[in-house]
């Protein structure tokens, strides 16, 4: 009962975190006065405004971080809506938080291990990480039960009981 009360309740700073977040992308400011990530992305730098430059592409462990994120928002309104059960695998998977394109990324970038998983398991559990990392070497990013992301380095990754080929 507590864990499912600790899991709502960081479902429920999650949304209003998110609420907060799309507040300050409709004043275009975050609380310091200063343009907010996602602008900052999206602004042109004076090179690239002259016609010169090439677009900056995500980093590709940021990119992974957040789409994690989401997936784990994403994993809390299927659960709520399945009996607190996570879906068994991703071949089926669909939510309204997630558009079709963030889905095939899903699908092609990551190792889903939440099958059989309810809300009510351990905090700790590992439900993805992003396969597409590990050949780097340096790790990957693991998602979590209690919906945080968290960059693991070879050795926490066999902690976890991820293996990979190449570390």
């Amino acid at each position: 009962m507590v864990r499912k009360f600790y899991l709502l309740f960081s479902v429920g700073v999650l949304l209003v975190a998110l609420n907060c977040s799309c507040k300050q992308k409709d004043k275009g400011t975050n609380q310091t006065g200063s343009k907010s990530p996602q602008q900052q992305a999206s602004a042109k730098s004076p090179q690239q405004e002259a016609g010169g430059g090439s677009e900056t592409v995500a980093d590709p462990r940021e990119r992974s971080e957040k789409k994690l994120s989401e997936f784990g928002k994403a994993l809390f309104l299927y659960a709520n809506d399945n009996e607190d059960k996570l879906p068994d695998s991703l071949d089926w998977f669909s939510s309204p938080k997630l558009n079709a394109e963030e889905i095939q990324w899903l699908l092609d970038n990551v190792k889903y291990l939440g099958g059989g998983v309810t809300i009510n398991n351990d905090p700790g559990t590992v439900l993805a990480y992003d396969k597409t990392l590990l050949p780097e070497g340096e790790g990957t990013n693991v998602l979590f039960l209690d919906s945080h992301v968290e960059f693991a380095k070879p050795d926490k990754l066999k902690e976890l009981g991820i293996e990979a080929e190449k570390f």
